[in-house]
């Protein structure tokens, strides 16, 4: 094994009142070097990365016209209550 896949064991350094070891906290957006390599390389791969960005922008404009779709939804019920209530 080469010393990017070498696997450290954390320090514990504090310790619970009834003795026990307790592992130091990590930063909640921590990623391990593993996955930093691989997050690496998937931006170096550049039709990857490219596709990548294309899905989420046609990702977000589904959903965007998925929300206008049920707004109309909702003004044409609205519509239809004012009208029989008239």
């Amino acid at each position: 094994m080469d010393d990017r896949t070498t696997i450290t064991v954390p320090e514990t350094t504090a310790q619970t009142p009834m003795g026990l070891a307790v592992l130091p906290e990590r930063h909640r957006l921590a990623i391990s070097p593993l996955n930093r390599r691989r997050w690496l390389n998937f931006k170096a791969n550049q039709r990857g990365h490219v596709a990548f960005w294309i899905f989420m922008v046609l990702f977000v404009i589904s959903l965007a016209f998925m929300g206008v779709d049920g707004y109309m939804e909702q003004m044409q019920q609205f519509q239809q209550q004012i009208e029989s209530n008239s």
